[in-house]
């Protein structure tokens, strides 16, 4: 099945947005990207990420990396041929 970044949500839009950058972001700044009204868990904070993988194109995945105990996450590229991934 392809994956298709037209079915992101806006929410999700915004936090692929924030990793445009190519930096690794705190959940913290992930959750302000978000800019709900309201403060979000670090669960709800998990499912963008693994929502956002699943319509990510072969080849990109969000990379998780643990810092000082605190999650970051980064958009990456893989360096795997097309037809692994």
């Amino acid at each position: 099945m392809p994956r298709d970044l037209t079915r992101i949500t806006p929410a999700e839009r915004r936090i692929l947005d924030l990793f445009s950058d190519g930096e690794a972001h705190t959940s913290a700044e992930i959750k302000a990207a978000v800019g709900e009204d309201y403060e979000i868990e670090q669960g709800t904070v998990n499912v963008y990420m693994t929502n956002i993988r699943k319509k990510l194109p072969a080849g990109q995945t969000i990379l998780c990396v643990w810092v000082r105990g605190k999650p970051q996450y980064r958009h990456v590229r893989l360096l795997v041929p097309d037809h692994v991934a």
